[in-house]
């Protein structure tokens, strides 16, 4: 079993990824306070903060940090927040879309549509230009 994820092997990745997760937080603390001062989006003070603070990435302790923060977590975050949306919308819709979806993308269509794409991957396959 992997120790890195076992709950008495956590020590050591914690303590590499502390310092880079930490100044990824703080970068998006001070963009989201920057941006409730000045009326802009919090999204174009993270980009300048973070081209200010790109030093940090290259050399030192918050290297593997935010390489962490900037592969995995950013992944989480995403994933979370396309989530929320589309439980949201279809909270928002009611109960009849959820009981359409299933028959607009049947299996059948499905299928027609991955042999016909990889009918034409294999005629590119074997045909030379």
């Amino acid at each position: 079993m992997n120790t890195s994820l076992t709950l008495a092997g956590w020590h050591k990745p914690a303590r590499t990824n502390f310092h880079g997760i930490l100044v990824s937080v703080v970068v998006a603390v001070a963009a989201i306070s920057l941006a409730e001062h000045y009326h802009i989006s919090s999204m174009l003070f993270a980009l300048l903060l973070g081209m200010a603070l790109n030093f940090l990435s290259t050399e030192g302790r918050c290297v593997p940090g935010i390489r962490f923060s900037a592969s995995t977590l950013l992944r989480i975050g995403v994933a979370l927040l396309g989530v929320r949306i589309t439980f949201g919308q279809i909270t928002a819709l009611g109960a009849m879309p959820v009981a359409i979806a299933p028959e607009t993308a049947t299996p059948s269509d499905q299928d027609a549509a991955y042999r016909e794409s990889k009918h034409v991957r294999d005629y590119y396959r074997t045909t030379r230009i």
